[in-house]
């Protein structure tokens, strides 16, 4: 798997849309999401807590903002429930992300995902697979969940 491809389950195609989030949350979820699936399936990583160079998520994120505070109320929206499945016969709603850490003086992203959202990302049964560079030129929320369908319906 390159570096920065992520296989992203369908499931999670779509699901973060229902919530309010900014093109900065979503695209740093996104390469949340990546970097734990790269530790569980490559280095055996089997807690649901993970540590991420701040610098270097931004970097690969294009995100060039050092106002901390705006960049915590951006994360916590990432800590709002989603629905995975919503149909009459199936609901299956999750917290993406259940606790986060910025820790400033030295430079880590520390977070904590769902369980579920653990076993999602060891599968790769059903999934989109996503190329996050191709995000950065990416300028809003929208562009972002468009892609994602489209790639997830195999339109390019």
């Amino acid at each position: 798997m390159n570096d920065l491809t992520y296989l992203k389950p369908n499931e999670l195609i779509g699901a973060i849309d229902q919530i309010e989030v900014s093109r900065t949350a979503k695209h740093l979820l996104n390469f949340f999401l990546q970097y734990a699936q790269k530790e569980i399936k490559f280095n055996n990583h089997s807690d649901t807590e993970f540590e991420v160079d701040v610098h270097y998520i931004n970097g690969l994120a294009d995100i060039h903002s050092h106002d901390y505070e705006r960049l915590k109320k951006t994360l916590i929206t990432l800590m709002q429930p989603v629905v995975l499945r919503d149909d009459p016969q199936k609901f299956i709603a999750l917290t993406p992300v259940t606790s986060i850490n910025i820790d400033v003086p030295n430079g880590k992203y520390k977070f904590e995902l769902q369980p579920k959202l653990i076993d999602l990302l060891r599968q790769t049964d059903y999934f989109t697979k996503l190329e996050l560079t191709k995000f950065n030129v990416l300028d809003s929320k929208y562009s972002i969940i468009l892609f994602e369908y489209f790639k997830s319906k195999n339109c390019e």
